[in-house]
């Protein structure tokens, strides 16, 4: 059986003895600085039916109902920010990190000092238009079912996005370095890992093969979605377990 939402989990208190208020406003960092330097031009600007991809990541935070919802920017930062439709970049604030070429830590040191100390945080990645709200409102699930944990999802064993991020942990997300970012620091005491079926949480576009297998997927997707509203037009709801394809009950039985 779930306990209640907001029930006292592992982490309701943090290693200095303060309590985790797991709250019900979630903050989004995204990570979206990087070279791209396998796909050979700034992937953040490839388009994605109407829109780029990075427009995709963000009007998932959008309709995530995220609080800030920073947006951390390096190479070719001003290409990017322009790129973003007006309704888009009027909901989120652009932080640019000079350091990115020292890898995905510095970026994302950056975007957590834009955001309120004690506010949970998702960590997105502006490669990743795939990700659904469903499974960020899973994650946050379990973040309140957890009492504050930071929950690391896991795709068949491998990490995924997003991370949401416990403000217990930003203390020591300023202490990594370099390329590894999550990888060590979603690790250790205070975090839960959730296992998920969707394999675009771990998909990342660093190719143009990976690219164009992304536009397939996208294009099946929107083909469904048009063939269903033809087909149903009124039904506004999709099943009850949504795209995560999570069981939380299977985590916090």
């Amino acid at each position: 059986m779930l306990a209640p939402p907001f029930a006292a989990g592992p982490c309701a208190i943090d290693s200095r003895g303060e309590h985790a208020e797991p709250g019900t406003l979630m903050a989004a960092v995204i990570l979206a600085a990087g070279l791209s330097s396998r796909m050979g031009h700034p992937k953040q600007l490839l388009r994605l039916g109407d829109m780029t991809m990075l427009e995709h990541v963000v009007g998932t935070a959008v309709r995530s109902r995220c609080q800030p919802i920073v947006l951390v920017l390096g190479h070719a930062a001003r290409a990017v920010a322009s790129s973003l439709r007006s309704a888009l970049r009027q909901k989120i604030r652009i932080v640019i990190n000079p350091n990115y070429s020292t890898g995905l830590a510095s970026s994302l040191k950056a975007g957590l000092s834009a955001i309120p100390r004690q506010r949970p945080c998702y960590v997105m990645l502006g490669d990743q238009p795939l990700v659904s709200t469903e499974l960020m409102t899973t994650l946050a699930t379990a973040y309140r079912l957890s009492g504050g944990c930071t929950i690391r999802p896991l795709y068949r064993g491998v990490p995924a996005h997003p991370v949401l991020l416990s403000p217990t942990w930003y203390e020591r997300a300023q202490q990594i370095s370099g390329d590894a970012g999550l990888r060590l620091l979603a690790q250790g005491s205070h975090v839960i890992t959730l296992p998920i079926s969707d394999p675009w949480a771990v998909f990342d576009v660093d190719t143009p093969e990976a690219y164009e297998r992304l536009r397939q997927e996208y294009g099946r997707r929107t083909d469904a979605k048009q063939a269903f509203n033809r087909a149903d037009p009124e039904r506004k709801t999709g099943a009850a377990r949504g795209a995560s394809g999570s069981d939380l009950g299977a985590v916090f039985a």
